[in-house]
């Protein structure tokens, strides 16, 4: 580990680089304490642990792995200068560690902002894109993997399947044969998941070397992507690895930036929905209206950069570089990783409760059925594609 600190650094434990740091911001206060704090006109960031330190010590050894082994994750992932254990005070005994600021905001709040022209942000998301599937592309493979993606996929589509069976806002909803969302019918999530794991692109991927590795970031959501500046073509930063993932195909990276929009509407409750399904003793088919309410001046921004041709939330894998993401296995790797990020969503984004709009029974905010109605659309999108013979990746599903 490389120590940036201007000091006697060889003399000092780690701990001893915390004392006089000025604290200049509270970043964030839940499962971490995370701060902006400078020493010696130097900025860093100083995560601390509130109770999860083995948590956050993996994060310090996935960040330091990636620099080590990917060049381009060394240039876009802020160096970790110092980690260990705060020895007094109020957080005694609690892990941190302190890494290299990156300057500027998050994509997301850049969209959130409604700053910049469409053409600002295009060109902006356009670079950074491109220069992700090359970091992507560069990931080498486990060599002790599992050589099967079907075997991977199965897992993982499955595992989340029956997590949301036992969620009780959607244990109902989950056995409908048929969802109809703004007006049209879907067939179910189970349905969709049998005709996608049966298929013949699954063994088609099943037949060439697999790509799974067990080292990757995984996490290049607009919330972790950190730009200085929208003017700029180049200079950026990742931060942030999700290292409660060990295994995974490495396009799930790219995903999680496409998934940008869905998550944020999620996240910062920007949708209603109106349907009768959860009025009181009422056998109500499962319709459902979904209706996005962002604000006017952040609304564009998103759309013009994730939203499909017919207006829906799943555009094309988007911007520069598409065509390298086009070879069919690549293809339909992409899309498999879109579908189990949303999966993954339904799961890790759980809210309990309705909020009801004006007292309206049948008008409500809810990220968890909205995600899992996300999740519908898009594997019925997916099933119909290999139908089709999308992405080019074999005619099959035919009985789909």
């Amino acid at each position: 580990m490389v120590d940036t600190f201007a000091l006697q650094a060889e003399e000092e434990t780690p701990f001893d680089q915390l004392r006089n740091l000025e604290v200049q911001r509270v970043l964030k206060n839940e499962k971490y304490l995370v701060l902006r704090v400078a020493r010696d006109g130097q900025s860093f960031v100083c995560k601390i642990s509130h109770d999860d330190g083995p948590k956050l010590e993996s994060e310090v050894e996935r960040i330091e792995k990636l620099r080590q082994q990917y060049a381009g994750l060394a240039r876009l992932m802020p160096e970790i200068v110092s980690s260990g254990t705060i020895e007094d005070g109020v957080h005694r005994g609690k892990r941190f560690y302190l890494q290299t600021l990156a300057p500027g905001r998050t994509l997301t709040d850049w969209l959130r902002s409604g700053e910049g022209s469409s053409t600002e942000l295009r060109r902006r998301v356009d670079w950074i894109v491109k220069d992700l599937i090359d970091v992507t592309l560069a990931h080498r493979p486990s060599k002790d993997g599992p050589s099967r993606p079907s075997t991977f996929f199965s897992q993982r589509f499955w595992e989340s399947f029956d997590s949301i069976k036992t969620t009780p806002l959607l244990a109902d909803i989950i056995h409908a044969d048929e969802i109809v969302i703004d007006g049209r019918a879907y067939r179910s999530l189970g349905y969709c998941l049998d005709a996608i794991l049966s298929s013949q692109a699954i063994g088609y991927l099943d037949q060439i070397p697999s790509e799974l590795s067990d080292l990757g970031h995984w996490n290049f959501h607009g919330d972790n992507i950190v730009l200085a500046t929208l003017a700029q073509t180049d200079g950026y930063a990742v931060i942030d690895p999700d290292v409660s993932i060990s295994l995974c195909d490495p396009m799930f990276g790219l995903a999680r930036l496409l998934y940008t929009f869905v998550h944020d509407t999620a996240a910062f409750d920007y949708h209603t929905i109106r349907s009768s399904f959860y009025l009181l003793y009422t056998a109500s088919a499962a319709a459902f209206e979904i209706e996005l309410d962002w604000p006017r001046n952040s609304a564009g921004s998103y759309q013009s950069l994730f939203s499909g041709s017919d207006g829906g939330m799943f555009g094309d894998p988007i911007v520069a570089g598409k065509a390298r993401l086009m070879e069919p296995s690549v293809a339909l790797r992409l899309e498999l990783c879109r579908l189990y990020c949303l999966l993954r969503g339904v799961k890790v984004n759980y809210v309990p409760r309705l909020r009801y709009i004006n007292q309206d029974p049948t008008l409500f905010c809810n990220r968890t059925i909205f995600l899992f109605l996300q999740a519908v659309v898009f594997a019925n999108r997916l099933t119909s594609g290999l139908t089709r013979g999308a992405w080019g990746v074999p005619e099959d599903l035919g009985n789909a």
